[in-house]
């Protein structure tokens, strides 16, 4: 009789394990690709951790035997995190996939790639989301956000270090992916070269850099990053418009009614083999605001990208 009890006891004990003990994989929610080194969480119904266990890409054995398991935390590198109860526990959990936030790297500070962190002078980073956001028709309208930075017309200084002075130049160096963009005949700035759709980001070093980039950065330094050339067709269009509001004093009405301004850019980008090709052009008309004030500009921008 007590054979068979003990054999009856054995087969309800298995039978019990193997409704409380089962194995569980993670999978990729994309590629269904097992993932290995997540951690699994056992909690109870206050939330305390009861254990935590590491996985493979065999997956792991969750033990459902305890009366005070209630739920799991899952937490791998690059998925967001998933919390189920067990009673919700499948053999298979699909984890959806997370875009790791890497550090701020900028290059103009040091001529090469270094961590904004790692950088040991002064400088301000805007990037393109921002950029989006302010709607600007020029490159000067994102510089005039930035802290420490003024703008006069085509004269940028950094934290006072150079002023306003017409046609004497600019002390304060502007360029583009590296390359200086100052005019040739009165050393200023030209904002309107680069369409905005074009413009990854701008870096400012608020400091002299004359001892990487020569006497024209005495101010400091403006650098214009711009996009690369993406691995497929892409285009975009950018278009604004707006009026001038009227006088203040009648005395200063002119002739014209309603003073406007616009201006419209598109482009296009792709990569062909080994070449990528971004390309632009830009029309803008601005009436002003003062008699005989009217500005025409066109522009075209194209840029090539090889493998290095």
């Amino acid at each position: 009789m007590k054979k068979v009890l003990t054999i009856l006891f054995l087969l309800v004990a298995t039978q019990t394990l193997a409704q409380t003990e089962f194995g569980v994989k993670l999978h990729d929610l994309k590629t269904d690709e097992p993932i290995a080194g997540a951690i699994i969480a056992y909690k109870d119904t206050t939330g305390k951790v009861l254990g935590k266990q590491f996985t493979n890409a065999k997956g792991v054995t969750i033990r459902k035997s305890r009366l005070d398991l209630f739920a799991i935390d899952i937490r791998a590198l690059g998925y967001r995190d998933t919390s189920l109860f067990v009673s919700d526990v499948q053999s298979t959990i699909l984890l959806e996939s997370l875009p790791l936030e890497k550090e701020e790297v900028v290059v103009t500070a040091q001529r090469h790639a270094s961590v904004s962190q790692d950088v040991p002078i002064s400088m301000s980073v805007v990037r393109e989301a921002e950029i989006q956001s302010r709607a600007p028709r020029e490159i000067d309208e994102v510089l005039r956000f930035i802290p420490g930075v003024t703008v006069t017309e085509d004269q940028v200084s950094i934290r006072g270090s150079s002023g306003y002075s017409r046609a004497v130049g600019s002390r304060v160096l502007y360029m583009m992916d590296g390359m200086p963009m100052l005019s040739a005949d009165n050393g200023d700035i030209k904002f309107d070269a680069v369409p905005m759709i074009n413009i990854q980001s701008v870096e400012v070093v608020k400091g002299a850099g004359s001892a990487l980039y020569g006497s024209s950065a005495l101010g400091g330094i403006i650098n214009v990053i711009t996009r690369k050339p993406s691995k497929t067709w892409q285009g975009a269009i950018n278009a604004t418009a707006g009026s001038y509001e009227e006088p203040t004093y009648e005395q200063w009405n002119l002739p014209e009614v309603g003073r406007t301004y616009y201006n419209i850019e598109a482009g296009a980008s792709n990569t062909f083999g080994e070449v990528g090709v971004l390309a632009s052009g830009a029309y803008k008309r601005d009436e002003g605001y003062r008699m005989g004030d009217d500005i025409y500009n066109g522009s075209g921008f194209l840029k090539l990208t090889t493998p290095t």
